[in-house]
């Protein structure tokens, strides 16, 4: 059972939690989530990257600095989500045995519409 106390910032921002250490830019948005304790190969972390309108277009989870998920975010001229391209590496047990990991270069696609 996960104890929910958290510190919150003077910018009404959740700076750290019971799980996690968070870290947000000037505007306010997410850019790092840092895990709090070392877990089974490894700290893990995640990393948001925002275009200048605030819009999500980057994601990176990574695992003692080694990418395990990235993430690239489309969004059509009126500012929706269109499309996604992911791309994740090998298993951990694939990785672990192998000793390095690697993103498939072969992106998971995946595209969103609308009904006129």
């Amino acid at each position: 059972m996960w104890n929910i106390v958290s510190t919150i910032t003077s910018t009404n921002r959740i700076s750290e939690d019971m799980r996690w250490f968070y870290h947000h830019d000037e505007h306010g948005r997410l850019t790092e989530k840092d895990a709090r304790r070392i877990r089974d190969g490894g700290s893990h972390s995640h990393h948001c990257h925002y275009d200048n309108q605030h819009r999500l277009i980057h994601y990176v989870r990574a695992q003692q600095g080694q990418p395990l998920l990235e993430s690239r975010y489309l969004y059509d001229p009126l500012g929706r989500r269109i499309g996604k391209h992911v791309w994740k590496n090998q298993t951990a047990r694939e990785s672990l045995t192998k000793g390095s990991l690697w993103l498939n270069p072969t992106a998971e696609v995946t595209w969103y519409g609308w009904d006129v």
